[in-house]
């Protein structure tokens, strides 16, 4: 683990040599430190040829909020997931770096990637028809063109599912209009 004191930024509340420092992000993406406003390195490291000699492993995690605080943005519940340059194409290293540690300067080029989505929309063409009953029962129908099915009591609408639909709506089960209550449930 990367001590606190290697850099003038540690994690708030750790006690030194326990935790890794914490950085934040400048305008243009790179790391800075915080206090200084300069941006941010490590000093005091020793090489990979001292002994004892061994590759050095750094792992980042990226936070939503300020000082470290907030929930993890990359890791394996995310869709954010950092990369070593020199490990884009196997990734066999995520959200770390792991290589020798040269005498003299080093520095890591770090890609995130996020996987795209795609949305789709289907639109219905609906007509506001609530009924006087309706106010009565403080909700809203919209007549939809949808359609009982001859299989399943279900509603033919044109894909839309009665889970697609918002809490608080549902198919009226004999015109298979679309009703919403008015009244908020507690």
């Amino acid at each position: 683990m990367l001590p606190a004191e290697a850099s003038s930024v540690a994690v708030p509340g750790a006690a030194a040599g326990t935790s890794c420092p914490c950085f934040a992000f400048g305008e243009d993406g790179q790391p800075i430190d915080p206090k200084t406003g300069e941006r941010a390195s490590v000093h005091g490291l020793c090489p990979s040829s001292d002994t004892p000699t061994s590759d050095w492993k750094f792992t980042y995690t990226l936070y939503a909020g300020n000082e470290c605080t907030g929930a993890a943005i990359n890791g394996d519940d995310s869709n954010l997931t950092c990369y070593d340059s020199k490990d884009l194409l196997t990734q066999a290293n995520p959200n770390a770096s792991v290589e020798q540690l040269d005498v003299g300067n080093n520095a890591n080029k770090v890609i995130c990637l996020a996987n795209t989505s795609t949305k789709e929309w289907q639109f219905l063409s609906c007509a506001v028809a609530t009924t006087h009953k309706d106010e009565e029962q403080k909700q809203i129908r919209y007549e939809c063109g949808c359609a009982p099915s001859d299989h399943d009591h279900t509603c033919c609408c044109g894909g839309l599912t009665e889970q697609d639909l918002e809490d608080g709506c549902h198919f009226d089960e004999t015109t298979c209009d679309i009703v919403c209550s008015t009244v908020c449930e507690n």
